[in-house]
């Protein structure tokens, strides 16, 4: 029974490449003359077999994608920050949430911050989309309906920017955290 030259592998009679490693197989033929070719190994003592050292591969490094989704359209920025700005400027991040009126805060308090701005930059869309709600509520009956929809859609998002700040993460507010107008 055949071998592959390349990895030892058993080879079946009549196949043209390893199924192992892909390798072609030399066709019978080819073997033969190639065999009544060579001289046997007692006509040529003085050489040696010359011993390849396989090739080697890099070692494993697992890669972390840049932006990690957790949930649908909301993208993790947290790694992309350094962890020591996040420690420092998380306070006053979330105060930009709780008191909307101060998204630039952190743009004033830290203004070399990239965790600041981000976050001044989604409490600022916030606050915006809470401008928007009120304009939208004063229309009478349907401008209620549309308003109070989005009034409980911008509170739950004001509840998920005080917990991401806080928290010392980076994470986009669903559906408006996209928006870039702090860059």
């Amino acid at each position: 029974m055949p071998f592959c030259g390349k990895c030892g592998a058993n080879l079946p009679e009549g196949s043209k490449f390893c199924g192992v490693c892909g390798e072609p197989v030399p066709s019978a033929d080819a073997s033969q003359t190639s065999s009544t070719d060579q001289q046997p190994d007692s006509a040529t003592p003085s050489e040696t077999p010359t011993y390849q050292q396989p090739e080697s591969t890099p070692p494993y490094q697992p890669t972390q994608p840049e932006a990690t989704p957790h949930e649908p359209g909301v993208t993790d920025y947290t790694s992309r920050m350094n962890p020591n700005d996040i420690l420092q400027n998380k306070t006053l991040c979330g105060l930009a949430y709780v008191f909307p009126i101060l998204f630039f805060l952190p743009l004033v308090s830290c203004p070399n911050s990239k965790f600041g701005r981000f976050h001044a930059n989604q409490a600022l869309l916030l606050f915006l989309l809470n401008l928007c709600v009120m304009i939208i509520a004063w229309i009478p009956i349907l401008g209620w309906i549309i308003g109070g929809i989005c009034g409980i859609f911008s509170l739950v998002l004001w509840i998920l920017g005080i917990v991401y700040s806080f928290s010392g993460q980076a994470n986009e507010l669903l559906l408006i955290g996209s928006l870039r107008i702090i860059k």
